[in-house]
């Protein structure tokens, strides 16, 4: 038997290229969310530190510097790509949303957060390190998750669309 896509997006006017076509607009939504986080007022607002210093109450010490603004950079866009999900789904289903623009626009916006999520958990995690020492082990923490979690969704994906198959 031959293994047939799981769900086929296709267009009217673009055909089976539509798929290629989506395939480009998510890297170059990734990429483009990754970039943003170069220009400097960017980088210093995730960057800039909010709140006062991290003293222990009990002994006065100084336990690290004030923390990035990680909830507004990663924490926050962490959740709001959950409304995403539902979307992706709606965008296969031509009943819900049929324009390839509204289709198109959808994976460039998603695409656009995970570059913005992944780059900002990048820069951050050695910065809330308290102690220099640290920070490559954070950056090496981060390096593994990111390749466990490619590993882990692939696995899964390939799991529903075998299950999808199955008949």
């Amino acid at each position: 038997r031959e293994n047939s896509a799981v769900l086929s997006m296709t267009s009217e006017s673009l055909g089976s290229y539509f798929t290629t076509l989506l395939v480009t607009v998510y890297n170059a939504g990734d990429t483009l969310g990754r970039l943003v986080q170069l220009f400097k007022p960017v980088a210093n607002w995730v960057l800039n530190p909010v709140g006062s210093a991290i003293i222990d109450s009990k002994t006065g010490a100084h336990l690290g510097n004030r923390r990035p603004r990680m909830i507004y950079s990663i924490v926050l866009p962490c959740f709001l790509r959950l409304a995403f999900y539902p979307l992706l789904i709606f965008c296969v289903n031509p009943l819900y949303i049929s324009s390839d623009a509204g289709r198109i626009t959808i994976v460039l916006l998603f695409a656009m957060s995970t570059g913005w999520v992944n780059s900002g958990c990048f820069i951050l995690a050695p910065e809330l390190c308290r102690e220099t020492r640290h920070r490559e082990a954070a950056s090496l923490l981060v390096v593994v998750s990111t390749l466990l979690g490619l590993g882990i969704g692939s696995s899964v994906g390939l799991g529903i669309a075998s299950a999808v198959n199955a008949k």
